[in-house]
């Protein structure tokens, strides 16, 4: 019978992707999060965006006489969830609390009715949110939920919560950008990009380790936005980034590690993308969005390097050994045709 406590959540992890430590700490770098801030993670899972917030908010306070005093201000006040999944929202509250958060603001329901008009509280259909404000974001919405909710939308409505100023940092499948997702037609995609354009400014999109989140073939972006009402994109260029090689390698039976570079990797990203460094167009480019462009690194780069008879066979070489590697191992499916 104790067994059975677990099962819903054991489901509920098998069906969902849950972003990587490392991914969820890099993210908080990324839209500097500190403890001036109010953070909230719409599609909250186990908490790991809260806690990655949390301890950037701390790991910045002063070891003085305020310390506990901010720290209590900090995981009392200004961490805000919102999770669907009743067995999973359980994991979650827990996560915050053993972490010192005893006071988290978690909030179980539908996200999409969690508004934060105070005129709406006598809609029993509303979740009223308790946030002074929201500045800071970070997400991982759930995937391929098609036209019941496509991930632009969780994206979208996140925005419309945040304070003027705000930043929002979301990591969701490459397929968004391209063509909307599942269940999304093409002028639907194109009018939520203007949406963006027209109050937001989309300050980078990186495409990220296309390993990121083995043993799924999911291939994402991290997109960082700024909401600017009333000033939008303007002429304001957005930078491409390409952080595929981010410095970890998939090893059989461990998963992916770090190879040694990442932490090289992973600064050369922050200080690109916080501190305005230039980099080789092979991992930066500047360009300015439209609506009909593109939204993509790869969409804009040209290699001037034309590849040789040998570089084509090295690439077939490795291909074949990768496939061999991965039916070796159970996921010959990787490579079924459909």
């Amino acid at each position: 019978m104790k067994n059975d406590i677990f099962k819903p959540v054991k489901s509920y992890i098998l069906k969902s992707v849950l972003t990587p430590k490392h991914i969820t700490s890099l993210m908080a770098e990324l839209i500097e999060i500190s403890p001036k801030d109010y953070l909230l993670d719409p599609t909250t899972g186990s908490g790991s965006f809260l806690v990655a917030g949390m301890n950037r908010m701390i790991k910045s306070l002063s070891h003085d006489q305020s310390y506990q005093e901010k720290f209590n201000e900090i995981v009392s006040n200004h961490l805000y969830g919102v999770e669907n999944e009743p067995s999973i929202y359980s994991v979650a509250a827990s996560n915050m609390i053993l972490r010192g958060d005893g006071k988290s603001n978690m909030t179980y329901g539908d996200f999409f009715k969690y508004v934060r008009n105070v005129e709406e509280k006598e809609n029993s259909d509303f979740i009223v949110s308790k946030a002074p404000h929201i500045t800071k974001v970070l997400m991982n919405p759930p995937y391929s939920q098609g036209k019941k909710a496509p991930e632009y939308k969780f994206v979208k409505h996140a925005l419309s919560l945040m304070d003027d100023g705000g930043k929002l940092a979301v990591i969701m499948p490459i397929s968004v950008l391209v063509s909307g997702g599942k269940g999304v037609k093409t002028s639907e995609l194109k009018e939520f990009k203007q949406w963006l354009l027209d109050d937001y400014y989309i300050n980078s999109i990186i495409t990220m380790n296309p390993l990121t989140f083995y043993p799924t073939a999911t291939q994402t972006v991290v997109v960082i936005i700024e909401k600017r009402v009333g000033v939008g994109q303007g002429k304001k260029k957005t930078k491409l980034i390409n952080f595929t090689d981010d410095g970890y390698t998939l090893i059989p039976k461990k998963g992916l590690v770090p190879n040694g570079t990442n932490k090289q990797k992973r600064e050369k990203l922050i200080d690109v993308v916080v501190n305005g460094a230039d980099a080789p167009e092979d991992f930066l480019i500047k360009a300015e969005l439209t609506v009909d462009n593109e939204w993509l690194h790869n969409a804009h780069y040209t290699n001037p390097d034309k590849p040789t008879d040998g570089d084509f066979m090295q690439t077939i070489q490795d291909y074949v050994a990768f496939k061999q590697n991965m039916i070796l191992h159970g996921r010959g499916d990787l490579f079924d045709e459909d």
